[in-house]
């Protein structure tokens, strides 16, 4: 463990913030200092279970001095709310999928993130995972006609905690940056900042 590990506040504290608190725990590099629920009862004891402490306000929680990262665990229409006040203050956010559920909002994020030279990631652990690409192909070659809506349903939990863990570790070891810009990838059309797939471009 380094002298001085990357130190993060978990916002929101539904089931899958319980994912993000092990894999902090995990990262020798990392430590979780702070809470933020939108149920204050449920964020203490969340808080308490990890040692660490609860915060009531968002902005109070992105201005700590001993905050550098967050890790975002809100509803996903809330996203975008949760995400910049740590943006605007240039601390790293690593955000549940999707970044947000708009492309108006996406767009917001990024630009905070360029703006105060944030770092910026979404968790999108299956992205690039052999079923997902092998589905992505079946698509391209056409084998299920034109496709305009389908609901998805994914299993594999278990691969979502090495995924934060190495999520974590990027940030801990200061090796995720602020983007200089979004790139675009025109082979697949994915958003990417970072090295982070982040969402799929207009």
């Amino acid at each position: 463990m380094s002298a001085t590990p990357i130190r993060f506040a978990i916002v929101g504290t539904g089931s899958i913030a319980r994912r993000h608190a092990q894999a902090i725990a995990a990262v020798p590099d990392a430590k979780l200092v702070a809470v933020w629920g939108r149920d204050e009862g449920r964020g203490r004891d969340f808080a308490a279970e990890h040692g660490a402490d609860f915060v009531d306000c968002l902005e109070t929680l992105a201005a700590r001095d001993d905050v550098q990262a967050a890790t975002i665990a809100t509803p996903s229409g809330s996203h975008s709310q949760s995400c910049a006040p740590f943006l605007r203050a240039g601390k790293a956010v690593l955000c549940e999928k999707p970044l947000d559920v708009t492309l108006e909002k996406i767009d917001t994020l990024l630009a905070l993130a360029q703006t105060h030279r944030a770092p910026l990631a979404a968790v999108l652990q299956l992205r690039f995972g052999a079923a997902a690409q092998a589905l992505k192909k079946a698509v391209e070659q056409g084998r299920f006609g034109r496709l305009t809506h389908q609901p998805v349903f994914a299993a594999g939990a278990a691969l979502s905690r090495e995924i934060f863990v190495e999520a974590v570790a990027l940030i801990a070891n200061r090796q995720l940056r602020a983007p200089r810009r979004p790139v675009c990838c025109p082979d697949d059309q994915f958003v990417l900042v970072s090295s982070t797939t982040l969402a799929h471009a207009p």
